[in-house]
């Protein structure tokens, strides 16, 4: 049985609308990505698709991402770990390139107006391009980064690893 791919790339939609540029299949419905994504910077926490986690966002460029996020009807951020914890304001080279797209399925604003949001991890993307938008949020153009999906060409040594590990 060949493993699944969870990504597709649909270059015939780029054509149709220019905002929309690759599609997220999975067994719960296809995500469509939108050409730019709002990125939170993430601080000491790594997500992965298929995670649902509640994460609470108080910075004010993580809080106007999720504004961003929540103006559109799909509720997509792109989560991107902070390759240093200490710094406050992670701009756009102090983060990893490499992340999930998630969706927001919910957010409470608290009283000390941070929010609590509920986070689902949709699958992993690739940064393409990376820079602050007007509000002072960061935003990504990024590819999905589909799962390896050819085992035929795996060396012997490396399939009889990949057998001790599953």
């Amino acid at each position: 049985m060949a493993p699944r791919r969870f990504w597709s790339f649909n270059p015939s939609l780029s054509a149709r609308k220019p905002e929309l540029h690759a599609s997220l299949i999975r067994s719960d419905g296809v995500f469509t990505l939108p050409e730019r994504l709002p990125v939170v910077a993430l601080r000491d926490l790594v997500f992965f698709p298929y995670m649902v986690l509640p994460l609470l966002i108080g910075r004010p460029r993580s809080a106007e991402a999720l504004r961003e996020a929540e103006a559109h009807p799909d509720r997509l951020l792109l989560l991107l770990a902070q390759k240093n914890p200490d710094l406050d304001d992670a701009g756009p080279n102090d983060v990893f390139r490499v992340g999930t797209v998630a969706r927001a399925i919910q957010v409470t604003v608290l009283p000390d107006n941070t929010c609590r949001v509920v986070l689902e991890g949709l699958g992993r993307a690739r940064v393409e391009s990376l820079a602050e938008a007007a509000g002072g949020a960061l935003r990504a153009q990024a590819a999905p980064l589909a799962p390896e999906t050819d085992s035929g060409d795996a060396s012997p040594g490396a399939e009889a690893l990949a057998r001790t590990v599953a």
